[in-house]
């Protein structure tokens, strides 16, 4: 089961424990995100480069790089956060040492350029402490996770070569409550019901004005797009793994006829369904 948790730390925005069941469509962030596989392994697409992951291999996503994380297997782990984009912005104001950007610009994967790190200084230990501390919630959590967060991006970034960090105070983030992975993780698991941002939004208390517009903050993508992909890569799951007909695959993702499932194809894959599982024949 992930846990999902915004927190007041120095760097993170996002924290998630992820398994090789959720699934994901193609999609960016306006900041960085870190993945670190636990155990089995995982692929990464990155603008259509698959990158293979192993256990304590570390990546760092630059900001709005399109990617999806491709887990090998049902029982697979990896931790994932997500931290501000307005790293370089603070640095300026004194609050950063320049050695942390200076390693964090030699890091980054972006569609030209892929790093894969190998974690040699083993920050699994930090990540079970992460662990412990989301299961449990005992108090001052959200401070002591704030600091185990710092420690591991220190922790990763200390692979790259670089000078040490000259260890200057840090300015702390307002714990702000990322509502759109909450609401993204809703969608992931209801996509072929027939949502409405209407329901939705009450459903999370917020208006549908509000909804789109943390949405389309962090994915860059619409209430009815993210659905729209949710459905699209369901059934391409399918059409490459089953012998299902058309329609009842339509229907298994939320339509009521196949001519959506045809146009859904045509908005985004810019081929038919029966095309597309032509390729698994």
């Amino acid at each position: 089961m992930p846990f999902t948790l915004r927190m007041p730390t120095r760097y993170g925005e996002h924290l998630e424990f992820c398994n090789g069941s959720q699934m994901q469509f193609s999609h960016q962030h306006n900041g960085y995100e870190l993945c670190y596989i636990l155990n089995k392994r995982v692929q990464l697409e990155i603008s259509h480069v698959i990158l293979n992951l192993a256990v304590q291999n570390c990546i760092i996503i630059a900001p709005e790089t399109m990617h999806k994380i491709i887990p090998t297997q049902s029982d697979t782990e990896y931790l994932i956060m997500n931290f501000s984009s307005k790293l370089k912005r603070t640095i300026k104001s004194g609050y950063y040492d320049d050695a942390l950007f200076v390693r964090l610009e030699q890091a980054v994967t972006t569609e030209y350029v892929q790093h894969i790190i190998t974690d040699h200084y083993n920050n699994t230990t930090t990540i079970e402490q992460i662990k412990e501390e989301l299961v449990s919630r005992k108090w001052a959590y959200k401070l002591l996770l704030g600091n185990l967060c710092s420690n591991l991006l220190f922790g990763i970034l200390r692979n790259f070569s670089a000078e040490l960090f000259a260890g200057k105070d840090m300015k702390q983030y307002q714990d702000n409550y990322n509502l759109a992975l909450l609401i993204n993780k809703y969608i992931s698991q209801h996509f072929m019901e027939p949502l409405t941002t209407q329901f939705v939004a009450e459903l999370f208390h917020v208006s549908t004005k509000q909804l789109g517009r943390v949405l389309e903050k962090y994915y860059q993508k619409s209430f009815t797009q993210i659905i729209s992909l949710y459905r699209l890569e369901e059934a391409k799951q399918l059409l490459s793994t089953s012998s299902l007909s058309l329609e009842e695959i339509a229907y298994n993702i939320g339509f009521t006829s196949t001519r959506s499932l045809y146009d859904l194809f045509q908005r985004y894959d810019e081929k038919s369904p029966n095309d597309y599982r032509k390729k698994y024949l």
